[in-house]
């Protein structure tokens, strides 16, 4: 290992080029591991963490002397560089190469073209520690984790933040969702855990990749955002239409029943709902700007909003005979009823603005159906109900604080 003022390099002993490096500008900090649950199961051997905004790097010593005599190493060229990152420093897009420090790809699972991005920090411990109590006792759950960290990448311009510990904190809440285990929640739980988990994900991708701008993007995008939770791995593509949707029917585009993955996952809902529809918001333009924190508690009423808002778009004819609809409603038509657009349309009617509702014929059945288009380029999402002034204050010190009781 060769400590210089630019980097740390690694080298094999029999190669002259670093195997691995790591950016001085980059670190935050260094420590010695005394603490066995941060730690991997070797016993006999010492480990020192070095922190960086996009991930710690774990490094093993055989002695406790290597150990500390790294740590003061590296320590002592920090304090003589006095580098405090500046704002630009936070963006993934510019702290590191993304490809390299933001994402991973696991030896422990078959990736294909799936990146995991929730890798800040690695998960040392049985799996499943997070459930309905957490390792000290005191009331916990997979959704409060959830939920608590989909409002930490909620905040706006995140990755333009000068606090670099807003972005540390997210991705350190981001990689503790590895370790919660799903058993024994309820159907309603695990659907308002896995549409919060879809949207942490997409807003993670975002920062990550920034936001698509054309179909082609579009579509590898969602196929290569990956978290793994629970002891398993999931894209985005297969959270969407393996789990959230595993019981509801495929997509009317004949072709798009062949692209989709064909994964079978252990903890996938039972039940479908056709709001669901509604609900996830991948970000694009032609998807309402804003998004819920689901709760168990209030599921079934925040369907029902996610269902106005995204309705809002709708256009009733001056005749009241010609309903348009969002393109989703054509692609999942099958999700509601029969399928048929007097089965779309009377469920989608009491969801429209009370203007549209007078408007629309009476007569259902004699309703001519059409769609809009999609458009495939996206934005980052903010909380609904908020101005993005507020957004910043909504509790997200205490969610923080939440999360580093998690962690720590």
């Amino acid at each position: 290992v060769v400590v210089t003022d630019i980097l740390v390099a690694f080298y094999h002993p029999d190669s002259k080029r670093p195997s691995y490096r790591i950016q001085l500008k980059g670190i935050l900090g260094a420590k010695e591991l005394q603490d066995r649950r941060e730690c991997p199961h070797f016993p006999s051997y010492h480990f020192l963490a070095v922190d960086t905004i996009s991930r710690v790097i774990y490094i093993m010593f055989q002695s406790q002397e290597g150990c500390r005599k790294m740590l003061e190493a590296i320590q002592n060229r920090l304090r003589s560089q006095e580098i405090a990152p500046s704002a630009s420093d936070l963006s993934p897009s510019t702290f590191d190469d993304p490809l390299e420090a933001y994402i991973h790809k696991s030896c422990l699972y078959k990736c294909d073209q799936r990146r995991l991005l929730n890798n800040r920090r690695f998960a040392f411990d049985s799996m499943g520690k997070i459930s309905c109590d957490d390792r000290e006792g005191s009331s916990v759950h997979p959704l409060t984790l959830v939920q608590n960290v989909l409002k930490l990448v909620l905040v706006p311009n995140l990755v333009d933040m000068v606090d670099k510990d807003a972005l540390r904190g997210f991705l350190d809440a981001a990689s503790e969702l590895k370790s919660v285990n799903l058993t024994g929640l309820s159907e309603i739980e695990k659907a308002a855990f896995f549409i919060n988990l879809y949207h942490v994900m997409v807003m993670h991708g975002f920062l990550v990749f920034d936001v698509p701008a054309t179909v082609f993007e579009f579509v590898n995008h969602f196929g290569k955002i990956a978290y793994e939770v629970d002891d398993d791995i999931m894209s985005l593509k297969e959270l969407e239409h393996n789990i959230i949707r595993a019981n509801m029917k495929s997509p009317s585009q004949f072709i798009g029943r062949f692209v989709l993955p064909k994964q079978v996952y252990k903890n996938a809902l039972r039940k479908g709902d056709y709001r669901f529809n509604f609900a996830l918001n991948c970000g694009s333009l032609s998807n309402p700007g804003t998004i819920q924190v689901y709760t168990a508690t209030d599921f079934d009423f925040q369907l029902d909003e996610a269902s106005r808002e995204y309705l809002k778009i709708v256009e009733v004819s001056s005749s009241g005979r010609t309903l348009t609809l969002p393109k989703i409603c054509q692609w999942y038509k099958n999700d509601f009823g029969n399928g048929r657009n007097e089965d779309i349309v009377r469920l989608v009617v009491k969801y429209l603005r009370e203007k549209d509702q007078r408007c629309l014929s009476p007569f259902l059945s004699e309703v001519r159906v059409r769609h809009m288009g999609y458009e495939y380029k996206c934005r980052h999402l903010q909380l609904a109900g908020l101005s993005s002034i507020d957004v910043a204050h909504v509790d997200i010190q205490q969610s923080t604080e939440k999360v580093e009781a998690l962690l720590f």
